[in-house]
């Protein structure tokens, strides 16, 4: 069958057919796998080939049950005219569904057992957020969100200590200017540390005990 020319959707960067072929080759095996059709469409790899490709990377997925990893394939698959290789039907986007939808719930059950279990643990510990030398903020408000489940607000009053026995500043990079990545990537005791805040005034001033 003779390829027909396409063009690439709106927004994609554009290259060479030898650049996209390459791209087509190497996000086929990446797990890239609408962005290899995509590609591979616009550097006219056969349609037998392409199909192929989209066949194996939703039979993949779901060997391996990543139902909303095939489930997100094969939706763009099925929903764009230009790019619908695979034979995908709408009887197996709803399969696909029903399988993604199962596996969410059971996700969530386990999920709320742990939770639980955790509350139990907890509920014999003091009030104190638990941090040592590799605990990010990240981790901290995770832990103060568990904390605030289990234990009434005023008594583990993280936001309120900062400014009451830290410093306002301090309070406001923590509480309001640091994004989830930048909490994600700064440790805790080595933030204090910077400002000048020993290990010990962190136990005495806040609501976090540190692991030896």
């Amino acid at each position: 069958m003779e390829n027909v020319e396409c063009k690439l959707p709106k927004g994609w960067p554009e290259y060479t057919k030898e650049e996209a072929l390459d791209i087509f080759e190497s996000d086929r095996w990446l797990g890239r796998s609408f962005r290899a059709i995509v590609y591979g469409k616009y550097a006219d790899v056969e349609e037998e080939k392409l199909h192929e490709v989209a066949r194996h990377a939703i039979a993949s997925d779901m060997e391996q049950e990543k139902y909303g990893s095939a489930l997100r394939l094969a939706k763009n698959l099925f929903e764009s005219s230009d790019y619908n290789y695979g034979h995908i039907t709408q009887e197996d986007i709803n399969e696909l569904e029903k399988l993604y939808l199962v596996q969410k719930l059971e996700e969530e059950s386990e999920e709320k057992k742990k939770m639980e279990e955790n509350k139990e643990l907890w509920k014999t510990r003091e009030p104190k957020i638990l941090v040592d030398a590799d605990t990010t903020f990240k981790d901290l408000f995770k832990q103060l969100d568990e904390l605030e489940e289990i234990f009434d607000e005023d008594e583990v009053p993280f936001a309120a200590e900062l400014y009451d026995n830290i410093d306002d500043k301090i309070a406001e990079e923590i509480l309001v200017d640091m994004d989830d990545s930048k909490r994600s990537k700064t440790k805790v005791l080595k933030y204090f540390e910077k400002k000048g805040i020993s290990a010990d005034d962190i136990e005495v001033y806040l609501p976090i005990k540190i692991k030896k």
